[in-house]
This record gives C-alpha cells, sequence and structure tokens, in this order.
C-alpha cells in the first residue's frame, strides 16, 4: 500500500492531529454528560435552572465544534483524494477514524439524552453566538439512522479490515498507531448485523447500477460520512471544489509590507469555520516573520523559540514567512500561505514599541504544539482557539486589555472584537486590507477603515455580526 513509510504529506499528518484532538476532547465531553445526566436523574421537576441550562449549552456547542472539525476534515481529504487517486490509501486511515468518531459521539448523546425530554429539546435550541441552528440533535441523529450511511461506513470497515496487516506492518509510526487504536476501539460502535448490512448492500447496489453511479469505496465512503455527518450545515455551505487563494498581487505587497506581530484577521467562502463566530472575520493568525528577521531580532535563542526553531526551519524555505496559528489539528508554526489561503485578509497591526512585540512573539511561541480548544474556554491555557493565541500573546502589554464576551456561559474574544479594537485605534490600527466584493485592490489607511466596516459595521460599542 506504500512505498515509503515516510510518504505522507502535511494534510495526513495534520488529519490525523485532529482525529486524536478530536477523540481526546470528546472523552471530557462524555465525561460532563455523564455528570450532567446523574445530577438530573436526581431531580423530580420539568425544568432546568440557569447553571444546569448553561451546562447542556456548552455541551451542545462543544459536540457542534467537535462534529464540524471532523467534518470539515473529511471534505478535505474527499478532495484531495479526488484531485490525486494515488493519495487515497494514505488518506483512508485517518478519514475512517474520524467517521467513527463522528458515529461514537452521536450515539453517545442518544444513549444519554434522547430520553431526558428537557435536556433533547436543549440540544436542539439555536445558539446564535457559535453559529449553531435549530434542531441539531434531532438531525444529527437522524441522519445516522439512514441505512445508506450506515451501509458506507460498514464497507469502510471491510475495506479496513482487508488491508489491516498492512497498517499493522507501520505500528512504529506514532500517527498510524493512534488511528488504529481508535479504529479498534470504536468499531463496535456501527452495530450493524451482517444480515442487516446484505439487505441494505443489495438496495444501494441496484441504486447505484441504475444510476450507472461509479465511484471507488475511499471516495464513496468519505462522501457519505459528510453527507451524513453534515446533514444540517455542509450542505448549506461547503461549496465542494472551492479553493480559497489570494491573487498572487496581492500576496507580493503584503509580504514585503506585513511586520512580526501584525495580526492577520482572514475569511474563507463557503467555509463551516466560517459560521461558529459572529463577524465577518472568523479567524485569526499571529505574523511572527522569517528565519532571517526572527533571528535578526535574536529571538531565535530564547528559550520558548529555541526548542521550536528546528520546526520553524522545517515549516517552508528559510526566506518565507511563518505565523503561529491555531486551527483544528492545534496550535503549529505554519507557512505564511495558511492564511492566504483565503477569500480575504485583514492586517491589523499592534502599536507596540518593538521590545514588546519581541515580547509577544515569545509568548505566543510558548504555546506552539498545544491542542485546539473545541469547548472555547479562555480561562485555562492548555488548549487554545486562534483568537486566544494573540490574547495570550499580547494582553497586557503596555496596558493592551482585550475585552471578553460572555457567550452561552464562556468567556471568549472574537475576532471582530480585535476588528473594533483597531477601528477604534485602542493600541491596534487597520493596516490593510483585500476583499474581492469591494474591489481587486489591496486597501490601505482610510481606505482599509471604510472597507472593514463596510462589511462589519462597529458603531461605538456595538457590534453588528455580517454572516
Amino acid at each position: 500500500m506504500f512505498d515509503d513509510p515516510n510518504d505522507f504529506d502535511p494534510l495526513f499528518h495534520a488529519s490525523c492531529r485532529t482525529v486524536s484532538s478530536v477523540y481526546s476532547q470528546i472523552a471530557d465531553l462524555k465525561k460532563a454528560a455523564d455528570e450532567m445526566a446523574a445530577y438530573a436523574s436526581s431531580l423530580e421537576r420539568e425544568y432546568l435552572t440557569p447553571m444546569e441550562d448553561e451546562a447542556a449549552r456548552r455541551i451542545l456547542i462543544t459536540y457542534w465544534q467537535l462534529r464540524n472539525a471532523l467534518l470539515e476534515m473529511v471534505n478535505e481529504l474527499r478532495m484531495r483524494g479526488a484531485r490525486d487517486r494515488r493519495k487515497y490509501d494514505k488518506l483512508f486511515l485517518p478519514g475512517y477514524a474520524g467517521a467513527l468518531v463522528l458515529v461514537d459521539a452521536a450515539r453517545f448523546l442518544r444513549d444519554r439524552f434522547h430520553h431526558w425530554t428537557l435536556v433533547r429539546q436543549k440540544l436542539n435550541e439555536p445558539e446564535p453566538s457559535f453559529g449553531i441552528p435549530v434542531g441539531v440533535y434531532d438531525k444529527t441523529q437522524q441522519s445516522w439512522t439512514q441505512p445508506r450511511h450506515i451501509w458506507e461506513l460498514f464497507d469502510a470497515a471491510k475495506y479496513y479490515q482487508k488491508h489491516r496487516k498492512q497498517w499493522e506492518s507501520m505500528l512504529d509510526q506514532s500517527e498510524v498507531a493512534e488511528m488504529v487504536c481508535i479504529i479498534e476501539q470504536l468499531t463496535c460502535r456501527l452495530q450493524i448485523s451482517w444480515a442487516d448490512y446484505a439487505r441494505v448492500r443489495l438496495r444501494f447496489r441496484l441504486r447505484q447500477f441504475l444510476s450507472t453511479l461509479k465511484r471507488d469505496l475511499f471516495y464513496s465512503s468519505m462522501f457519505e460520512v459528510q453527507k451524513a455527518a453534515g446533514i444540517l450545515a455542509a450542505d448549506r455551505y461547503l461549496k465542494l471544489g472551492h479553493q480559497p487563494n489570494l491573487p498572487a498581487s496581492i500576496r507580493e505587497e503584503l509580504q514585503r509590507d506585513i511586520l512580526p506581530g501584525d495580526i492577520l484577521l482572514v475569511r474563507k467562502e463557503f467555509a463551516l469555520t466560517n459560521y461558529f463566530l459572529p463577524g465577518y472575520w472568523p479567524h485569526s493568525a499571529l505574523y511572527v516573520g522569517d528565519a532571517v528577521t526572527v533571528q535578526s531580532m535574536g529571538l531565535h535563542q530564547h528559550s520558548h523559540v529555541a526548542s521550536r526553531w528546528q520546526r520553524f526551519l522545517q515549516c517552508d524555505q528559510p526566506n518565507c514567512g511563518r505565523v503561529i496559528e491555531a486551527m483544528k489539528d492545534g496550535v503549529q508554526i505554519r507557512r505564511l500561505d495558511s492564511p492566504f489561503k483565503s477569500d480575504s485578509i485583514l492586517v491589523i497591526r499592534p502599536r507596540l514599541n518593538l521590545e514588546s512585540i519581541k515580547l509577544a512573539l515569545t509568548r505566543a511561541f510558548f504555546h506552539e504544539g498545544k491542542e485546539y480548544d473545541f469547548s472555547f474556554d479562555f480561562t485555562s491555557s492548555h488548549r487554545m482557539v486562534c483568537t486566544e493565541v494573540i490574547y495570550r500573546a499580547f494582553d497586557g502589554i503596555e496596558g493592551l486589555d482585550f475585552p471578553l464576551s460572555l457567550r452561552a456561559g464562556r468567556l471568549t474574544l472574537a475576532a471582530v472584537e480585535l476588528v473594533q479594537m483597531a477601528v477604534q485605534e485602542r493600541q491596534l490600527e487597520v493596516f490593510a486590507t483585500y476583499i474581492p466584493s469591494l474591489g481587486s485592490k489591496l486597501l490601505r489607511g482610510k481606505d482599509a477603515m471604510q472597507a472593514v466596516q463596510q462589511v462589519n459595521p462597529i458603531h461605538g460599542d456595538a457590534i453588528s455580526p455580517v454572516l
């Protein structure tokens, strides 16, 4: 199956990190759900207190974030496989492991809460602050009861078993070993008999024949997993084949003018991540500079940077810029190409002296390697979201104070609040922006400020989300 065990591309490694992180955080979610269920079983009333209500909503938010991270990952794997069929076998393992994690999480919630009307109703309520639509619980559960989706996963299980020995021969690769471990633990969650499988398979094969639908197993299983898991979001928000990328001229201008410490806010059209938080700009990254610049600042000798210097150099060619960015696979040093693979971008520049910028960057480096925080909990830093990297890097330096807002019982910092600070010139400034719907040029100064306010109107302390 593989000519060389090291012949895994970055998407394989990122997908494995995502599955691993989601799997561990689902374990935390299960613990919280079990505690809530045990407490509620002793109650003799037909309502939830405010604290119980918040606990249920935290479970909903965390589940939604975890679920969509896996859904987005499966979509990436499927698109990559469609472009290069030689990648199929290499990408199958994290895709299948992620599919089983999705099934396990959905069925766990059903086991714990389906009989509990109050909580089930709460899990079906919308949560606008995190882009969660009405009916999340019921519609997700319905999607997993469709025989066709179960069949696709069961056929994927057959494929996995067929190649099991080849995977087991690579257990010295830690990521492979972890995916195999997850698959072995969760395979029983398919819960379908061979008789059921045969009936569903016959019906589906007949439908395939009549419609002349011919797809290989990987493409088919990944498509059905995506469709089953994404019934609420993918059909509405994902546009298959869309590959966001800033124009070459915009990239060149930005590479020439951005400075270490600049905050990059980006938007990818048709991406699930646009709909988790309010505002036009859903995602952020911190620009740290290229290798030459970081060395000239003396940062490579700082303990937080020195221990990560080889990863910094291996990220790309030495003269290319890097960012520290939290995505679903964790807080990583990434190529500048990562935020540049977007449709729109906004550069916010902190109004701090050089020594303060250097301090902020070393603080950011300290968090590299941590997992992504799908529960959006800013009260701890062992896991982090994208804006928390900015918050932990800069907060308190030269009196810079970021306002944390309460959303569904969680103190969070949304990218739109960084925009608000920059528009109001509270130690941040709008440096430049590119928004294709407003023109083909990189805008600066007052023009950039006007463009930013146009897509995300901000008046005083009020923020008007634009989704």
